[in-house]
């Protein structure tokens, strides 16, 4: 992806606490340990998110209620994650070249779809982050 245009990333399933969207854009995770080569060491090399795509800043959004608690508040923001706002979402597209946001788009009403065997894609009332995403050119 180009570092000098402004991205929108949708995450799905939302899960119950979206953990699989956290360890993904709010972490540099797999740079760790690769375990499809049988490491036993860390590695030194480049992986993850930003050696996939270099000179993206992404920011995973998440309920502003996530930012009450003391100490989860600084965690997720360590993490570089923010509240889940209009306001929030267009300041950080507006910062310009690289700026991405992430959004977990089916939200709480995904999370408690709970058919076994499906995956349901919750849409009808989260369209915001498309139209704010179209309006600020990402």
């Amino acid at each position: 992806l180009d570092p000098e245009e402004k991205y929108v990333f949708g995450f799905h399933p939302h899960g119950i606490i979206s953990i699989g969207a956290a360890s993904c854009f709010a972490t540099e995770g797999p740079r760790t340990l690769d375990l499809s080569k049988n490491e036993t060491e860390i590695s030194t090399s480049r992986r993850g998110f930003e050696a996939l795509f270099p000179g993206l800043n992404r920011r995973l959004v998440t309920l502003p209620i996530n930012f009450v608690t003391p100490f989860l508040r600084e965690i997720l923001l360590s993490l570089g994650m923010m509240a889940s706002s209009k306001e929030a979402f267009v300041n950080v597209l507006a910062q310009g070249s690289g700026s991405s946001v992430v959004v977990v788009v089916g939200g709480a009403d995904e999370a408690v779809e709970t058919t076994n065997g499906e995956i349901r894609l919750v849409l009808e009332k989260r369209k915001g982050f498309v139209r704010e995403a179209m309006k600020a050119g990402a």
